[in-house]
């Protein structure tokens, strides 16, 4: 049994479809290590910090991805049966998941910032009724930012 091809045409299709996949791999590298480059000068927190915000941005990117092959797969299961609707539903159905899954940790950052920042309001105009106002999330953002 042979697994791989003599067909040039074969090669070249793969080489160009990779190329773009590995050039966004390393620019996220890049990324992460430029931001602990930065930092590393600040000590030990901020280089933890820095760390667990990675953490978080490759465990996105690898369900996104798996999405993304699950998406493929049942797509590729549609084609074979010329089902142009359930593959443009399948499709739909994966953008909503990675959107989801791209804005959780957004939504969940946006509330922790909401918090810190009331934490910096003076005790008596904590109690007001209409207390967190929008423009509250840039209320000291210095003090908490990592």
């Amino acid at each position: 049994m042979r697994f791989l091809t003599r067909d040039k045409a074969f090669y070249t299709a793969l080489v160009t479809l990779a190329i773009p996949v590995v050039l966004q791999n390393l620019v996220a590298f890049a990324v992460n290590f430029t931001d602990n480059l930065m930092v590393s000068s600040l000590g030990d927190g901020a280089v933890s910090g820095v760390y667990v915000g990675n953490q978080l941005h490759m465990l996105i990117q690898i369900f996104a991805n798996g999405v993304g092959g699950v998406v493929l797969v049942l797509a590729a299961q549609y084609w074979g049966r010329a089902d142009a609707r359930s593959i443009r539903r399948i499709t739909a159905i994966g953008v909503q998941c990675s959107v989801a899954l791209g804005l959780w940790p957004w939504r969940s950052s946006a509330s922790a910032a909401r918090q810190r920042s009331w934490a910096c309001w003076p005790r008596e105009r904590r109690s007001w009724p209409a207390a967190r106002p929008i423009w509250a999330l840039s209320a000291c953002p210095i003090r908490f930012s990592v």
